[in-house]
């Protein structure tokens, strides 16, 4: 008897490790989703105010309107670097799941889900690491290039 409720306790605990954890994955996946809108609304800004400035702007360009341009324009390319497609880990592969543990006991399928789940979470979260980092830099660019437009309104 005792040893049947230990194994219940021990399922029981692989279980909440496995719904944490997948909780955190999901987390993680609407993070990119949520990075991703951010980086469509940068380029959609940048892109909006060079058509702006490029059709009301006079001859004398200057060179804050030159600053300002260039920064948007950076501003774009390094949102599209950080927007474009990658490709993470959606891991455990249902295909070798059913294949490899058909015939497993729920806690062997779980903690093989938990491994595989833990491992697609740090690979991804390099790559979402990374994005997060252009996506910072690319709003220096845009804030730089809004700054000098302001000093071109002003000067």
């Amino acid at each position: 008897m005792e040893m049947t409720q230990e194994k219940s306790n021990n399922l029981e605990s692989v279980i909440a490790i496995h719904n944490i954890i997948e909780s955190r994955f999901r987390m993680q996946h609407e993070l990119v989703e949520q990075l991703d809108a951010k980086l469509a609304l940068a380029i959609t800004f940048s892109g909006i105010i060079i058509a702006i400035i490029s059709q009301v702007e006079s001859s004398n360009k200057g060179l804050f309107f030159f600053l300002a341009v260039s920064s948007l324009i950076v501003s774009i390319v390094l949102s599209f670097v950080a927007y474009k497609t990658e490709k993470y880990r959606r891991d455990p592969d249902p295909k070798m799941l059913a294949k490899k543990y058909i015939n497993k006991s729920n806690q062997q399928i779980l903690k093989k889900v938990i491994a595989n789940l833990i491992t697609a979470y740090y690979e991804n979260r390099g790559k979402l690491r990374r994005k997060a980092k252009l996506f910072s830099v690319s709003l220096l660019f845009l804030a730089f290039g809004l700054a000098c437009l302001l000093l071109r309104l002003i000067f």
